[in-house]
């Protein structure tokens, strides 16, 4: 009953209907902060009594898990159940929506209890309100709320054997409405914005609506989905709580300007009422099959602090960028490359060039340049022995047209960069030798097409996005350790198993990936090492050695040092390293010896 009544209503006194009302306020108390901060409270320890129940395997009935919760005093800083729960990261993904499916189920049986079908609290007497000092117009207020609230909350998880398309949605301008398919709609500008500092007045000019899969491919080339790093975030709402950012109308700006469908990520759950599962299930489809507006792409300065976001991997790599974002790209790069510099502007100049070989070699261009009839040159041909590579040879004559300092700026940028690549040296030497449609053609080829357009198999395809993947699985930043699985891998999965028939788990498909990366090293004779930003409270410390990315190495000796020679059994049995040996060397921090910083493969 407790539970009952700290969860029901945020901010709001509720009466339970077996007992006398709450006592009385005590005379300047601030009751409705006080109540709101012991519901969020009680919700903090009510997910880790979940976790633990789930974690040890031992689901109690409801009733039995809250009266749990009340006999024990959980610590908000008490994460031993949480780290338990990642301890198999595979497995954590899983765990988390069951954690939260019980958790909907507590929740809404405890709210039911007290819900009249007309809106009006089971058994409480209309005197006890009154002795709050709330008149009619009060009560008929928190009836609305209290509904309000109920309606809001999330939808069930996406339950096995359900349709993962079943609720997929998309955003459309109200202007434009009638010129698509859909087969239901809901305001954007609804309930769930009330009271948030995100909320902006254009909302009211878009509907959300869902659409099938039939209707999705039928409708497609209108269809574009956002890529775009978070800024100004944002948790607030006035009946639940939603997490937002605060840069979203360039998209909606974008997709009203040109009559599209548009799909952002969170938009596609929490403000139509839908569990984060069911977007999970299908995203990797989406954006490996649609055409995606990338605000990054726009601005090319923002791509290394977009690039760094894990979810924003699979939104750069396996699909194909908007048309006419790139051809404007083309025609800036271009323009600014034929009109005079001065030393700053030639040094942002260069870091644009820079930040787009970065999308184009993750994209797949330094593995597969080699097989490329559009291949500019080898090597060789921007290399001296004065200047070196990429900023030598034939290299040297393209950076000199920008300015005199500009093949400095490359030279500090590739010191910087974990594998510096001839990707930056090919696009330089289009720029200032392709005309413009020529460069369009060139850069189309690299950004408009498809992973399943460049690759005949699922051979070419491993081969062409494994050091992309591993720099992303690795590398990337993610708020949650449980989702670097899922958004490194679900649209390389999605396409492996629909276009090439080959079916993978995650660490399945890794495996294949670190094997190619160690191929690729060997056939350039270098060494490739990959930034490691799994989040320390997350340690990928095992009992014989380290799992990162799914690859598990051991060191040589087995002891500890900020710099360790290790060995991978993986690479061991491969039948690609028969007679070789790979090297594999793990940097940690040195004030803990268990976080890895980066690795090295050669």
């Amino acid at each position: 009953r407790r539970i009952s009544l700290e969860l029901a209503a945020a901010g709001e006194v509720v009466h339970d209907k077996r007992k006398p009302a709450i006592a009385s306020m005590a005379s300047g108390t601030d009751m409705s902060r006080v109540e709101y901060v012991r519901h969020h409270q009680l919700e903090d320890a009510l997910s880790q009594a979940l976790r633990a129940s789930v974690t040890k395997k031992e689901p109690r009935p409801l009733a039995a898990m809250a009266s749990h919760l009340l006999a024990q005093d959980y610590s908000r800083n008490n994460d031993s159940a949480n780290q338990a729960l990642t301890q198999d990261a595979s497995k954590s993904t899983q765990l988390f929506l069951q954690i939260q499916a019980l958790q909907n189920e507590l929740l809404l049986a405890l709210q039911d209890e007290y819900s009249g079908s007309d809106g009006s609290l089971v058994g409480v007497e209309p005197e006890r309100e009154r002795a709050f000092g709330w008149d009619e117009k009060q009560l008929r207020q928190f009836y609305a709320r209290k509904q309000a609230s109920l309606a809001l909350s999330a939808g069930p998880p996406l339950g096995k054997g359900e349709d993962p398309h079943s609720q997929m949605w998309f955003l459309v301008s109200k202007r434009h409405l009638h010129k698509f398919e859909y087969m239901e709609t809901k305001e954007l500008n609804s309930e769930y914005w009330e009271g948030h500092p995100n909320r902006c007045d254009s909302l009211a000019d878009f509907l959300c609506i869902r659409l099938t899969l039939e209707q999705l491919r039928k409708q497609v080339d209108s269809v574009r989905l956002s890529s775009y790093r978070w800024r100004d975030v944002a948790t607030a709402g006035d009946y639940t709580p939603i997490t937002v950012p605060a840069n979203y109308s360039w998209f909606l700006e974008y997709i009203d300007n040109n009559a599209m469908i548009g799909w952002m990520d969170f938009m596609s759950n929490v403000c139509v009422g839908v569990h984060v599962s069911h977007t999970l299930a299908y995203m990797g489809m989406l954006y490996a099959e649609v055409m995606t507006c990338a605000e990054w792409l726009v601005e090319p300065l923002k791509i290394p602090d977009a690039m760094s976001r894990g979810w924003i991997y699979q939104e750069s790599t396996f699909g194909f960028l908007d048309r006419e974002t790139v051809v404007q790209l083309a025609t800036y790069l271009q323009e600014e490359y034929r009109r005079e510099h001065d030393q700053k502007s030639a040094e942002n100049y260069v870091t644009i060039i820079w930040n787009l070989s970065l999308v184009l070699l993750r994209r797949g261009h330094e593995n597969s340049f080699t097989r490329d009839p559009e291949d500019m040159g080898g090597w060789d041909k921007y290399y001296d022995s004065r200047n070196g590579f990429f900023t030598g040879g034939k290299a040297q004559e393209y950076w000199s047209k920008i300015h005199p300092t500009a093949s400095s700026c490359v030279k500090r940028l590739v010191e910087t960069a974990e594998m510096p690549g001839i990707t930056v040296v090919h696009l330089i030497e289009s720029v200032s030798v392709r005309s413009r449609e020529g460069l369009i053609d060139w850069l189309m080829a690299r950004l408009g097409k498809p992973a399943t357009d460049v690759c005949a198999d699922a051979e070419s395809f491993i081969s062409r996005y494994s050091v992309g993947m591993l720099r992303a699985y690795c590398g990337a930043d993610f708020t949650a350790e449980g989702d670097r699985d899922i958004a490194i891998t679900a649209s390389a999965l999605h396409i492996l198993e629909t276009h090439f028939a080959c079916k993978y788990t995650s660490e399945e498909l890794m495996a294949r990936v670190w094997i190619e990366g160690a191929k690729i090293c060997y056939s350039h004779d270098v060494h490739c090492t990959l930034e490691c930003r799994v989040n320390p409270r997350y340690a990928c410390r095992v009992k014989n050695g380290f799992v990162i990315g799914h690859l598990h190495v051991i060191p040589n000796d087995g002891a500890l040092r900020s710099r360790m020679s290790c060995r991978s059994p993986l690479f061991d049995d491969a039948d690609e390293f028969a007679g070789k040996s790979v090297s594999v060397v793990l940097k940690c921090a040195p004030e803990n010896l268990e976080q890895v910083r980066s690795i090295t493969l050669g």
